[in-house]
């Protein structure tokens, strides 16, 4: 959270590696991973992002969320693959489908 980047331990190894997430000074919460691609989500407090890190790529993904200051925080998947989390600071529920087509934005 406050180093500003993603960690990942490779458990057959030990190594510990750092990716630096492509919003500068974001503020990653509320990590899950999906089982069915293995992409890991996270909310972007800072940079008011629900992002998508793919371990296979090592690239990022970034959808903004149109409620400014919404500071997201917590989030998790359903069984669709739909991300939900809560804009914390504004007091709404978002949902980002992003296998839904053409949406660019994480709410609205």
């Amino acid at each position: 959270y406050y180093h500003h980047r993603l960690g990942m331990l490779d458990q057959k190894t030990g190594a510990f590696k750092m990716y630096q997430p492509p919003t500068r000074g974001s503020a990653i919460y509320g990590v899950v991973a999906d089982p069915r691609n293995g992409y890991i989500w996270y909310a972007d407090q800072a940079g008011n992002y629900i992002s998508r890190f793919d371990p296979g790529t090592q690239t990022f993904a970034e959808y903004p969320i149109p409620t400014r200051g919404a500071i997201p925080r917590f989030i998790d998947l359903d069984k669709n693959g739909r991300v939900w989390f809560g804009e914390w600071w504004i007091g709404k529920i978002g949902v980002l489908d992003p296998e839904g087509g053409a949406k660019s934005v994480a709410s609205r």
